[in-house]
This record gives structure tokens, sequence and C-alpha cells, in this order.
């Protein structure tokens, strides 16, 4: 929870950083800086719902019991192949 409230101030101290930057820096400076924060943003977005996903995956699949009999995971290994 603590992620998603860094993640929410996150656009709105990028854009306090560019106002700040705007009397110092020309107009294409000014653009580059701010694809490269909003890029920034998109990023942790991203990762954020990656990592997300892959807890819930990981958590639904540690869950489910397997209803395979054990004998036949033993009949993929290479020592119980026959030749054809």
């Amino acid at each position: 929870m603590g992620s998603l409230l860094v993640m929410s101030k996150l656009p709105i101290i990028i854009l306090k950083n560019l106002i700040c930057l705007i009397e110092s820096f020309d107009i294409q400076n000014i653009t580059t800086l701010f694809a490269r924060n909003i890029s920034r943003v998109i990023m942790c977005n991203i990762k954020y719902y990656i990592d997300e996903t892959a807890a819930y995956f990981g958590k639904m699949l540690g869950e489910k019991q397997p209803n395979t009999p054990l004998e036949k995971y033993r009949d993929l290994l290479p020592d119980r192949w026959k030749k054809q």
C-alpha cells in the first residue's frame, strides 16, 4: 500500500521540478527532461504491475494442489523413455 502512495505522488514531484527548471533551460531541454521523467513514471508503473501480477500468480499456483500421481511425472524422465 505504501508503494501506491509513493507512485501517486511521483508525477506531482516531477511537475514541481519541471516548473522550477523552466527559467534556467530552453524549450528543447525542458521537453527532453519532461520526456525522461514521464518515461520513469511509466517504467515505475509497469514494474509495479508486473511485480503484483507475479505475486498473484505465485500465490495462486502455490495454493493449487497437484492431482497427477507422481508416477506419471517419473515416466517423463529419460531413463524411462522407450526407443521406437
